[in-house]
């Protein structure tokens, strides 16, 4: 088994992605690198800086292996979580 860290999360308007599992990038509305992850018990917790409108939106986290190999001329390969939906209300 490998480890992994997390690299990137990435918040979209529709759930489709292209052939390595990324968004389509027509449909991104956020794409961060993960710098400060929180342990929590049922994984981490990653905070975006940009605030989205409220509406329905599909999130992906990606992981990059940790392995001796890896360098910038040959990095290793990012690896992508399946979408979640999250919606975020309008104010009431």
């Amino acid at each position: 088994m490998v480890d992994t860290v997390p690299s990137h999360i990435a918040v979209a308007t529709k759930p489709a992605t292209q052939s390595d599992g990324s968004f389509v990038p027509a449909n991104v509305r956020v794409s961060e690198s993960i710098s400060n992850t929180t342990r929590t018990a049922a994984g981490f917790r990653a905070r975006t800086v940009h605030k989205l409108k409220p509406g329905r939106y599909y999130v992906k986290v990606s992981t990059v292996a940790i392995q001796a190999g890896c360098t910038p001329k040959f990095p290793c390969k990012e690896l992508w979580s399946n979408a979640r939906r999250v919606v975020i209300p309008r104010p009431r």
